[in-house]
C-alpha cells in the first residue's frame, strides 16, 4: 500500500505555498529597507536645507533662505510620509512573517503525516514477510525435519553463563 498520492500532492502545496510567502516575505523587507533609506535621505536634505537658512541668514541672501525654507518643508513633508509608510509596511511585514510560519508549520505537518504513513507501511511489510517466513518454515517440510524450539533453560549449553 503506497503513501497516498493525496498527501504527496498536499506537501507539495504546502511547499509552493511556503516558497511563496518566503518570496512575499522578502519582498516586503526589501522594500521596509529602501524606505528606511529614503526617510534617511530625506531627513539629511532638512539638514541642510536647515543649513542653508542658517547661512543665508549669515551672508543675506534672501533666495538661499527662500530655497533653504523650501527644502525644509518638502524635506520634512516626504519624511513623514515615508514614516507613515514604514509603520505600514511594518504593520505588512508581522502579518507576513506570522503566515510564512503557519505555513511552514503546515508543511512540516503534511511532512510528518507521510513520514508516519511510511513507517506504517514498513512495519505492515515486516510484520507480512515474517507471516510468510513462518507459514514457509511450518509448510516447507515434516515435523520430523522441523527444528524444535526450545527454551533457553532446556538447551543444556557446555558452559557457564556468568551471573548465573
Amino acid at each position: 500500500m503506497p503513501t497516498s498520492s493525496g498527501l504527496r500532492r498536499l506537501l507539495q502545496l504546502r511547499e509552493t505555498e511556503e516558497r511563496d510567502k518566503q518570496v512575499r516575505f522578502a519582498s516586503l523587507v526589501e522594500q521596509l529597507r529602501h524606505l528606511k533609506a529614503a526617510r534617511d535621505v530625506a531627513e539629511l536634505q532638512e539638514k541642510s536645507g536647515r543649513a542653508l537658512v542658517r547661512k543665508s541668514a549669515l551672508t543675506g541672501e534672501t533666495q538661499d533662505r527662500y530655497i533653504g525654507l523650501a527644502e525644509i518643508f518638502c524635506s520634512s513633508a516626504n519624511s513623514k510620509l515615508m514614516s507613515i509608510r514604514i509603520e505600514q509596511t511594518s504593520a505588512t511585514t508581522s502579518v507576513m512573517k506570522a503566515e510564512l510560519v503557519r505555513k511552514h508549520r503546515e508543511k512540516k505537518q503534511v511532512e510528518i503525516l507521510i513520514r508516519r504513513e511510511l513507517e506504517r507501511e514498513t512495519e505492515h511489510s515486516r510484520r507480512r514477510a515474517q507471516l510468510e517466513l513462518d507459514d514457509w518454515a511450518r509448510l516447507s517440510g515434516s515435523e520430523e525435519e522441523a527444528i524444535p524450539i526450545r527454551p533457553a533453560d532446556s538447551i543444556g549449553l557446555p558452559f557457564r553463563i556468568s551471573g548465573e
